[in-house]
């Protein structure tokens, strides 16, 4: 694309105005991006990862562009200025939000990196490149029903994701998430923590009180069971809630330096963490170290129990099963091989186990595993799994998501509209968790960033 006049321009504005001026020119463009669809680029469009563009210079400072994305054609403009620090940069794209906020748009999510907007069936998407003191800043329009055929390849199995504004509550990573007693509690950076009872409309929670604050205080991992919440952070704290409000200190000093997992089963707790450390509590305040859970120096990512069994998994693709949480026995072939296990979800009958290379795989009894090829779906990692209602649902880097009812065959449902920076960019961004209650799922991920998927 030609290099971009440097100009200080609130694009919404210049976008509506030069549309009049183009009109023409638009239809002679999109009839000739209609053309490539199916066919070889032609000589005079432009081809970067799999999508193709051709630009039309519009405007002093801008460029007006058809892209066809799996597809499907999406309308681009692109706009340049001049900054000369970040808190510049910051600056004029907060006046960018405003300028689309005051014309009654909704900012999902928004950093000095990226953000999402939303007014009507209309999206837009943008990422921002610096390019030798150049700010580039790339906007995509499109509507909902082309953004989320565009993400999902045409194929989203009936069920689309949509976009909750938590960028009050979480203004960096969401991290976890975790749904009991009628409400969803979420948690991530800098101690962070909010709740909601419907997945949408969240109130934050200050429990600074017992994990502080900063990136030590950092929520990785949250569950429920026995009628109560716990949350972990990164430097070993426990707490717990009946109501994901009020939270109570849980002493497991001495146990973790850093907590990564939880779940509950079989009348108790089990929490992994780092260095393979691991211990179990049946009443949730006294907890006992397991001395011998198969990981060694590994860290432990998820667990999960069903079918009589505690499922452990962790890095090098190590896994672990148990009855009652003391005694573990090792997985000899998870399938996974030198990767790290993700997330571990049980459901009809079987369990599902997701890698940070993109690799799952199932077993009914936790300690057969047969791998499932979902290349197609997730191109790298795979960050989370849950169950829910007769279904599993996963999601990964660069918002892809998919369902499945058997852990076996799966349908794509992309949210890479709302977890992704753009069409061009899908791998800079991830789910971390997610949660099902209410009749639906929520996701949290990176940038402050979740969605909903309806399951009615």
């Amino acid at each position: 694309m030609k290099k971009l006049s440097l100009v200080l321009l609130l694009w919404l504005s210049a976008f509506c105005l030069v549309f009049g001026q183009v009109s023409s020119a638009k239809k002679t463009l999109f009839t000739e991006a209609n053309g490539t669809i199916g066919k070889r680029v032609p000589s005079s469009w432009k081809e970067n990862e799999g999508l193709y563009w051709k630009s039309l210079d519009i405007a002093v400072g801008k460029d007006y562009s058809a892209v066809q994305v799996k597809g499907n054609l999406v309308e681009m403009a692109i706009v340049g200025c001049i900054v000369t620090n970040k808190s510049a940069q910051t600056k004029w794209l907060k006046e960018s939000y405003d300028t689309l906020i005051s014309d009654k748009w909704v900012l999902y999510s928004g950093n000095a990196d990226d953000f999402i907007l939303s007014k009507s069936d209309r999206f837009v998407t943008s990422s921002v490149n610096n390019d030798g003191g150049s700010i580039n800043v790339s906007v995509v329009f499109m509507t909902k029903s082309t953004a989320e055929s565009a993400a999902a390849g045409g194929n989203t199995g009936g069920k689309t994701w949509t976009a909750v504004d938590a960028s009050r509550v979480f203004d960096s990573h969401i991290r976890a998430i975790a749904y009991g007693n009628g409400r969803f509690v979420a948690g991530g950076d800098d101690g962070k923590m909010a709740t909601s009872t419907d997945g949408v409309k969240w109130t934050a929670v200050d429990i600074s009180r017992i994990f502080g604050k900063g990136w030590d205080a950092s929520i990785f991992a949250i569950a429920y069971g026995n009628n109560r919440f716990f949350a972990c952070s990164y430097d070993g704290k426990m707490a717990t809630s009946t109501n994901g409000t009020s939270w109570t200190a849980v002493d497991v000093s001495g146990i973790f330096d850093f907590i990564s997992s939880i779940a509950y089963g079989n009348g108790r707790f089990i929490a992994g963490g780092n260095d393979g450390k691991m211990a179990t509590s049946t009443n949730g305040t006294t907890w006992t170290t397991v001395s011998d859970n198969k990981f060694g120096k590994s860290y432990i990512w998820a667990i999960a129990y069903g079918n009589g069994k505690f499922v452990a998994g962790g890095n090098d693709g190590k896994m672990a099963t148990s009855t009652n949480g003391t005694t573990w026995t090792a997985v000899s072939n998870s399938r996974f091989g030198n990767d790290y296990i993700n997330g571990i979800a049980y459901g009809n009958n079987r369990f599902v186990a997701v890698s940070g290379n993109g690799k799952m795989a199932t077993s009914t009894d936790g300690t057969t595993w047969t791998a499932v090829d979902v290349s197609r779906i997730f191109t790298d990692g795979i960050s989370a799994v849950t169950f829910g209602n007769g279904r599993f649902v996963a999601g990964g880097n660069g918002g892809r998501t998919a369902t499945s009812t058997d852990g076996t065959a799966w349908t794509a449902i992309d949210a890479n509209i709302i977890f992704g920076t753009s069409p061009g960019d899908l791998t800079t961004k991830s789910i971390n968790a997610i949660a099902y209650g209410n009749n639906k799922f929520v996701a949290v991920g990176w940038a402050s960033r979740m969605a909903y998927l309806e399951d009615k």
